[in-house]
């Protein structure tokens, strides 16, 4: 049986399709595997197939806290693994960052902590060696790496506190009011005493009983 030229061209077109769909097809699911993600940090089930997000370590570490995904009713919290958490009402972690040893320092120290306060927290996270923390350890973390609200949710008696009231310096009787003090001066055992002040979370410092808001 002879084929004609035309024949043979429309088989060796058809062969070359085969093959090139079989490629494709392969590449396609190979790349299943590499696919990019936003944010990254929030919980979701497919992040237990990848590595958990680290800081950069240059930048203003307040911004970077400032980009997470959170609520008012979220609770903010250094842990002592050095990674910082939100979780929301029910425990759970709805994003992170893993901080290095440098940014977890900048955060304690230039907090608005009393002294006594900054030093535990030092020596509290020398221990701490957030290369090697797992995803799994940054979204289930231990009982001891809760912030005290999560641990015992009843109420503490502490509810937290303002600064002292200030008084006006409007020369106008009844006149300008002060501008409001900065949120990190507030302390606060939960999200209300922040939402009143018209600030956006309560951020908790390790196993300090007392965070403040932000």
């Amino acid at each position: 049986m002879h084929l004609s030229v035309a024949s043979l061209v429309l088989v060796f077109s058809l062969a070359l399709s085969v093959v090139a769909e079989g490629f494709f097809v392969k590449h396609d699911v190979d790349g299943t595997n590499n696919h990019g993600h936003g944010h990254g940090h929030k919980h979701h089930k497919h992040h237990q197939h990848h590595k958990p997000h680290h800081a950069n370590d240059t930048g203003d570490v307040h911004d970077k806290l400032r980009s997470l995904n959170k609520r008012p009713s979220d609770l903010g919290h250094l842990g002592l693994d050095g990674v910082y958490r939100i979780f929301d009402v029910n425990g759970t972690v709805v994003d992170y960052l893993i901080l290095s040893k440098n940014q977890t320092m900048d955060l304690v120290n230039r907090s608005s902590r009393k002294e006594k306060d900054k030093e535990r927290m030092r020596e509290a996270l020398k221990g701490a060696d957030p290369p090697t923390v797992t995803l799994d350890q940054v979204l289930h973390p231990p009982r001891n790496l809760l912030p005290p609200k999560l641990k015992d949710p009843k109420p503490s008696g502490r509810r937290g506190q303002r600064p002292p009231t200030r008084r006006s310096t409007s020369p106008v009787p009844g006149g300008l009011k002060d501008p409001p003090y900065d949120c990190e001066l507030i302390e606060c055992d939960g999200p209300e005493i922040c939402w009143e002040e018209k600030c956006m979370l309560c951020s908790f410092w390790g196993e300090l009983p007392l965070g403040n808001c932000v």
